[in-house]
C-alpha cells in the first residue's frame, strides 16, 4: 500500500493521509466530504460524509484555491484548524485537530 494512504477501518477506502482524516474533492459550493477516518478529529467533530466543507482557517474553498486550502491539512507546522462546513441540518465551525499521519 502506498505509504501516503491510509486504511479507512470502517469502511475499507483508502483515505489520503492529510492529517485531517478527511478525503474531500471539489465542489461548487466548496469540497465534498467524501469519506472521514475513524479514529481521527474529523471523526470527532462529527463531520458526515458528503457534508461540504466551506472554508478552512477562513478561507472559502472555491475550484481556483482547493489544492492550495486543502494544503493546509498537511501541513506539519500547524496542529489544528477551523474548519466550517454544511452538515444535513445546519452549518458549523470547529476546532479540527490534525493527527500526526504522516
Amino acid at each position: 500500500m502506498n505509504p501516503r494512504v491510509q486504511s479507512n477501518h470502517k469502511t475499507r477506502i483508502p483515505i489520503l493521509a492529510d492529517r485531517s482524516g478527511l478525503r474531500l474533492l471539489p465542489h461548487n459550493e466548496g469540497a465534498i466530504v467524501k469519506d472521514v477516518a475513524v479514529g481521527t478529529g474529523a471523526e470527532s467533530l462529527t463531520i458526515s460524509k458528503n457534508s461540504i466543507v466551506t472554508s478552512i482557517d477562513g478561507i472559502k474553498i472555491n475550484s481556483g484555491n482547493f489544492d492550495q486550502v486543502t494544503s493546509m491539512l498537511s501541513n506539519r507546522n500547524v496542529d489544528s484548524v477551523t474548519v466550517c462546513w454544511i452538515g444535513p441540518e445546519n452549518q458549523t465551525c470547529k476546532e479540527l485537530v490534525l493527527n500526526s499521519r504522516i
